[in-house]
């Protein structure tokens, strides 16, 4: 199986999601090179000579599922937690249609912990001033690990690995400077980028005193 996973790959889709795979038609079919239809024609001959082998191949791929990190952050979750209910399906519709004050009130009705969560930090981001204290702290709580200063203390992505924070970005860019020649367009590139991850750790730290800031 470990063999299976190394030397063999899948593309895995769910129903409704778009085919960013063209089919297998011949009006397509025009713009791949001889060389890469004749490694196609090589596979397709060694999985007719080997059918235990891609009977194998079909099960893993068939059967396969994402790993589940528990501590994968709600906003990196896609694959994960699934579908909303139709009652959650509900709850964000009217949270989207409502003013503001009204959606405070919504926040504070018993839901889904997750939905709940991803409800504030829209809020958050948006109008912190009239968030609860409890749940402007938990909102700065979240902004303080967004933009830590501690590896350790990032946000896990779905693949269970740490999310890039601001402070790491900058410490790329300082890397890639150093390293490489870069034409003015990829400079400016790297200036912008280092203008807008400075931005947001100053809104971080606005927020994380008193002051209100937008994102």
């Amino acid at each position: 199986m470990i063999q299976l996973r190394k030397k063999t790959w899948g593309i895995h889709k769910k129903p409704g999601e778009p085919n960013f795979i063209l089919p297998l038609k011949e009006r397509f079919m025009q713009q791949i090179n001889p060389e890469r239809i004749e490694q196609a024609e090589k596979n397709l001959q060694w999985l007719k000579e080997n059918p235990t082998l891609f009977d194998e191949i079909k099960d893993y791929y068939v059967h396969f599922k994402y790993p589940v990190f528990p501590e994968t952050d709600i906003d990196a979750s896609l694959y994960i937690n699934g579908f909303w209910s139709s009652d959650e399906e509900f709850f964000c519709q009217r949270f989207h249609a409502v003013s503001i004050k009204e959606k405070i009130k919504l926040l504070a009705q018993p839901m889904n912990p997750k939905l709940k969560m991803l409800a504030l930090r829209i809020l958050g981001r948006y109008s912190s001033d009239m968030l609860s204290s409890g749940d402007a702290e938990e909102f700065l709580e979240y902004m303080r690990r967004v933009n830590t200063q501690s590896e350790e203390e990032a946000l896990i992505d779905y693949q269970g690995k740490k999310r890039l924070t601001p402070q790491a970005a900058l410490n790329e860019i300082a890397l890639i400077r150093s390293e490489r020649i870069l034409d003015e367009a990829d400079s400016q590139l790297l200036n912008d980028f280092e203008v807008y991850l400075r931005g947001q750790a100053l809104n971080s730290l606005l927020r994380n005193t008193g002051y209100n800031a937008f994102l």
